[in-house]
């Protein structure tokens, strides 16, 4: 038997004890990033004649529309990202060949469109999500139900048409308007996969500087007869000017 100072006895069963912090402190740090459950979100980009975006980048993106996690589509438009579940501001498609305000546009004006959103988007479970988008782009989507109002849903949205902004751009003495009067815009609401009756379309104009305000609409819709499982609503809002014949959709997650 070893006879050991006292001393150095002491020193190492502090240094165990130390040792042992440490090896907690990095067990604590790292185990929630090995325990985080990943989700595969997969499906295809499409345009609204049902031709794949073949190249077309798909963003999960921060509230400061930073990208997060971004894969490119193959040439049959299909997709598949693996994420850490989670709740994230955006998901965005777009193919900037394809993007007039894009560095990267090809210049060709009539296979010109624009981009696709989904508003507080939730990634909590392996997802197929198709998506699709044209020449309308279905921007700053927002529902709520009003206090005390009626059964419904209440969904602010900002259409885009493509071809009213490059009409406005050749002349911007003219007030810009990118969307449509009521009577042509059609809209097509649906929640958790359900259709429901649009109720009500108010245009309202959005302020974007004191010079200059935008178009947007306030559309009222019915509420869903099914009952979701999930603690979440999806809503699926289509949009298309009548006029011009430019569409586009987005997706909006409600808790």
């Amino acid at each position: 038997m070893h006879n050991f100072p006292f001393s150095y006895l002491t020193f190492n069963k502090n240094k165990a004890k130390a040792i042992t912090v440490i090896l907690l402190l990095l067990t604590t740090a790292i185990h929630p990033l090995l325990a985080q459950k990943r989700v595969c979100i997969s499906g295809t980009v499409t345009d609204f004649d049902n031709h794949p975006i073949a190249g077309a980048d798909v963003f999960v993106q921060d509230k400061d529309f930073k990208d997060l996690y971004h894969v490119k589509c193959d040439k049959k438009g299909q997709y598949v990202l693996r994420i850490p579940s989670g709740e994230y501001p955006y998901l965005s498609a777009i193919r900037e060949e394809n993007y007039p305000q894009s560095p990267h546009f090809n210049g060709n004006v009539t296979d010109a469109r624009l981009e696709f959103w989904s508003w507080g988007f939730i990634a909590d479970r392996d997802t197929t999500l198709n998506l699709r988008y044209q020449r309308m782009e279905v921007y700053g989507v927002n529902v709520f139900s009003v206090q005390g109002g009626s059964a419904t849903y209440q969904i602010y949205v900002r259409p885009m048409s493509l071809t009213r902004t490059a009409q406005w751009m050749t002349d911007r003495s003219k007030p810009a308007h990118f969307a449509p009067e009521a009577d042509k815009l059609k809209a097509e609401v649906t929640i958790d996969g359900e259709p429901v009756k649009v109720l009500l379309k108010q245009p309202v104009r959005e302020f974007a500087t004191a010079e200059q305000t935008l178009d947007a609409y306030l559309l009222t819709v019915a509420m869903p007869t099914k009952k979701e499982s999930k603690p979440y609503r999806v809503f699926r809002i289509v949009l298309e000017d009548m006029e011009n014949g430019d569409k586009g959709e987005a997706l909006y997650y409600m808790k």
